[in-house]
Protein backbone atom coordinates (compact mmCIF):
# COMPACT_ATOMS: atom_id res chain seq x y z
CA UNK A 1 0.00 0.00 0.00
CA UNK A 2 1.40 3.53 -0.89
CA UNK A 3 0.31 6.62 1.19
CA UNK A 4 -0.23 8.30 -2.34
CA UNK A 5 -2.87 5.92 -2.62
CA UNK A 6 -6.72 7.59 -1.80
CA UNK A 7 -8.23 6.58 1.33
CA UNK A 8 -10.76 4.04 1.04
CA UNK A 9 -14.27 5.97 1.08
CA UNK A 10 -16.94 5.55 4.02
CA UNK A 11 -20.19 4.96 3.31
CA UNK A 12 -22.03 8.30 4.20
CA UNK A 13 -24.07 8.43 6.81
CA UNK A 14 -28.33 8.42 6.37
CA UNK A 15 -29.84 11.25 7.18
CA UNK A 16 -32.20 10.87 10.23
CA UNK A 17 -35.63 11.27 8.70
CA UNK A 18 -38.93 10.12 9.62
CA UNK A 19 -39.81 6.47 9.37
CA UNK A 20 -42.73 4.68 9.57
CA UNK A 21 -42.82 0.68 9.58
CA UNK A 22 -45.60 -1.60 9.26
CA UNK A 23 -45.44 -5.69 9.58
CA UNK A 24 -46.27 -8.30 12.24
CA UNK A 25 -44.36 -9.43 15.40
CA UNK A 26 -43.83 -12.82 16.18
CA UNK A 27 -43.04 -14.94 19.91
CA UNK A 28 -45.09 -14.21 22.94
CA UNK A 29 -46.71 -11.85 21.28
CA UNK A 30 -47.82 -12.72 17.93
CA UNK A 31 -49.50 -10.03 15.83
CA UNK A 32 -49.97 -6.65 14.04
CA UNK A 33 -46.77 -4.20 14.67
CA UNK A 34 -46.52 -0.65 13.53
CA UNK A 35 -43.63 1.86 14.33
CA UNK A 36 -42.30 5.32 13.80
CA UNK A 37 -39.13 6.41 13.80
CA UNK A 38 -38.87 10.24 14.46
CA UNK A 39 -35.60 12.46 13.56
CA UNK A 40 -34.70 13.04 17.02
CA UNK A 41 -34.00 9.70 17.86
CA UNK A 42 -37.26 9.18 19.31
CA UNK A 43 -39.57 6.19 17.93
CA UNK A 44 -43.13 4.73 18.82
CA UNK A 45 -43.74 1.50 18.85
CA UNK A 46 -47.90 -0.46 18.81
CA UNK A 47 -48.27 -4.00 18.79
CA UNK A 48 -51.50 -5.74 18.95
CA UNK A 49 -52.02 -8.97 18.58
CA UNK A 50 -52.48 -12.39 20.84
CA UNK A 51 -50.06 -13.02 23.32
CA UNK A 52 -49.33 -16.54 24.60
CA UNK A 53 -48.22 -17.20 28.05
CA UNK A 54 -47.92 -20.01 30.75
CA UNK A 55 -50.27 -19.92 33.74
CA UNK A 56 -50.12 -21.63 37.11
CA UNK A 57 -53.11 -21.65 39.17
CA UNK A 58 -53.47 -22.93 42.66
CA UNK A 59 -55.94 -24.59 44.28
CA UNK A 60 -56.70 -25.41 48.33
CA UNK A 61 -59.41 -27.78 49.64
CA UNK A 62 -60.13 -30.04 52.71
CA UNK A 63 -57.32 -32.62 51.18
CA UNK A 64 -54.34 -29.91 50.44
CA UNK A 65 -53.29 -28.04 47.87
CA UNK A 66 -53.15 -28.44 44.10
CA UNK A 67 -51.70 -26.42 40.76
CA UNK A 68 -52.43 -26.59 37.44
CA UNK A 69 -50.63 -25.32 34.56
CA UNK A 70 -51.70 -24.55 31.07
CA UNK A 71 -51.12 -21.85 27.93
CA UNK A 72 -53.34 -19.29 28.21
CA UNK A 73 -53.96 -16.42 25.59
CA UNK A 74 -54.70 -12.57 25.98
CA UNK A 75 -55.57 -10.22 23.72
CA UNK A 76 -53.23 -7.51 24.15
CA UNK A 77 -52.41 -3.69 23.25
CA UNK A 78 -49.07 -2.56 23.57
CA UNK A 79 -47.67 0.92 23.07
CA UNK A 80 -44.18 1.95 23.67
CA UNK A 81 -42.00 5.28 23.62
CA UNK A 82 -38.43 4.79 22.89
CA UNK A 83 -34.72 6.02 22.62
CA UNK A 84 -33.24 4.77 19.36
CA UNK A 85 -29.90 5.71 17.99
CA UNK A 86 -27.30 4.09 15.41
CA UNK A 87 -25.03 1.51 16.18
CA UNK A 88 -23.42 1.30 12.54
CA UNK A 89 -24.14 2.27 9.53
CA UNK A 90 -23.71 0.41 6.54
CA UNK A 91 -24.63 0.44 2.55
CA UNK A 92 -26.13 -2.76 3.53
CA UNK A 93 -28.32 -1.68 6.39
CA UNK A 94 -28.76 0.34 9.54
CA UNK A 95 -27.98 -1.61 12.95
CA UNK A 96 -29.80 0.80 15.51
CA UNK A 97 -30.11 -0.08 19.57
CA UNK A 98 -33.63 0.94 21.07
CA UNK A 99 -34.89 1.43 25.28
CA UNK A 100 -37.30 2.51 26.63
CA UNK A 101 -40.90 2.01 28.38
CA UNK A 102 -44.52 1.27 27.74
CA UNK A 103 -47.91 -0.19 28.95
CA UNK A 104 -50.05 -2.77 27.91
CA UNK A 105 -54.03 -3.23 28.32
CA UNK A 106 -56.05 -6.54 27.05
CA UNK A 107 -58.07 -9.16 27.88
CA UNK A 108 -57.25 -12.44 29.11
CA UNK A 109 -59.06 -15.33 27.82
CA UNK A 110 -58.01 -17.55 30.80
CA UNK A 111 -58.94 -15.36 33.39
CA UNK A 112 -62.20 -13.98 31.66
CA UNK A 113 -60.52 -10.54 32.69
CA UNK A 114 -59.36 -7.40 31.46
CA UNK A 115 -55.14 -6.70 32.26
CA UNK A 116 -53.21 -3.81 32.12
CA UNK A 117 -49.76 -3.05 33.36
CA UNK A 118 -46.26 -1.13 32.41
CA UNK A 119 -42.96 -2.61 30.71
CA UNK A 120 -39.46 -1.81 29.52
CA UNK A 121 -38.75 -2.53 25.84
CA UNK A 122 -35.12 -2.98 25.00
CA UNK A 123 -33.07 -4.71 21.72
CA UNK A 124 -31.74 -4.14 17.94
CA UNK A 125 -33.43 -3.19 14.92
CA UNK A 126 -31.81 -3.98 11.31
CA UNK A 127 -33.08 -1.53 8.50
CA UNK A 128 -32.45 -2.82 4.99
CA UNK A 129 -31.14 -0.47 2.66
CA UNK A 130 -31.39 -2.35 -0.64
CA UNK A 131 -34.88 -3.56 0.63
CA UNK A 132 -37.44 -1.98 2.81
CA UNK A 133 -37.54 -3.94 5.31
CA UNK A 134 -36.53 -3.84 9.25
CA UNK A 135 -35.66 -6.76 11.27
CA UNK A 136 -36.53 -6.11 15.16
CA UNK A 137 -35.63 -8.63 18.03
CA UNK A 138 -37.04 -6.91 21.59
CA UNK A 139 -37.37 -8.44 24.99
CA UNK A 140 -39.74 -6.55 27.18
CA UNK A 141 -40.02 -7.30 30.83
CA UNK A 142 -42.87 -5.91 33.10
CA UNK A 143 -45.34 -5.97 35.66
CA UNK A 144 -48.84 -6.54 35.10
CA UNK A 145 -52.26 -6.28 36.87
CA UNK A 146 -55.57 -8.03 36.85
CA UNK A 147 -58.44 -7.07 39.16
CA UNK A 148 -59.53 -10.81 39.94
CA UNK A 149 -55.99 -11.82 40.16
CA UNK A 150 -53.40 -8.90 41.34
CA UNK A 151 -50.19 -8.37 40.45
CA UNK A 152 -47.51 -10.79 38.18
CA UNK A 153 -44.99 -10.45 36.14
CA UNK A 154 -45.36 -10.12 32.36
CA UNK A 155 -42.83 -10.22 29.50
CA UNK A 156 -42.94 -10.26 25.63
CA UNK A 157 -39.69 -11.12 23.54
CA UNK A 158 -40.68 -10.70 19.98
CA UNK A 159 -39.11 -10.95 16.37
CA UNK A 160 -40.43 -8.01 14.50
CA UNK A 161 -40.76 -7.98 10.80
CA UNK A 162 -41.87 -4.97 8.91
CA UNK A 163 -41.79 -3.28 5.79
CA UNK A 164 -40.62 0.68 6.10
CA UNK A 165 -41.20 3.96 3.96
CA UNK A 166 -39.68 6.95 4.37
CA UNK A 167 -36.07 6.09 3.70
CA UNK A 168 -34.12 6.54 0.71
Amino acid sequence: MDCNDPAPQKPKPVKREKIHEVGAVVGVLNGFSYKKIGKKHFSFQLDLGLKLRLVQDYYYNTYGSFSESYIGAALDLNANFMYQNIIKDTRACSIQWFAGGGATAGIAFYWENVEFGLNAIGGVEFLFNRIPFSLQIDARPGLGFSPDNGAFFDYAIGIGLRYYMGRK
